[in-house]
């Protein structure tokens, strides 16, 4: 039996591959993963990014300084 793996995520890490593991899912139901899902993995994971980043970007929460 391999060792476990352990993770300590941080919770803007956790979000992230939250959002990413719900992509990715998207891309297998639509057969888009199908070919090469380690590809589509990692455009899940940098689509995951990109969104965060937008959000980041257009969104202030209370207590946030605008930019």
């Amino acid at each position: 039996m391999p060792d476990p793996i352990y993770l300590n995520l941080q919770r803007g890490e956790e979000a992230l591959a939250i959002a990413a593991s719900n992509i990715f899912a998207a891309y297998i139901i639509s057969g888009e993963a199908k070919e090469d899902p380690e590809g589509k993995l990692l455009q899940a994971a940098l689509d995951a990014i990109r969104l965060a980043r937008h959000v980041d970007d257009n969104v202030i929460v209370p207590g946030e300084m605008p930019n």
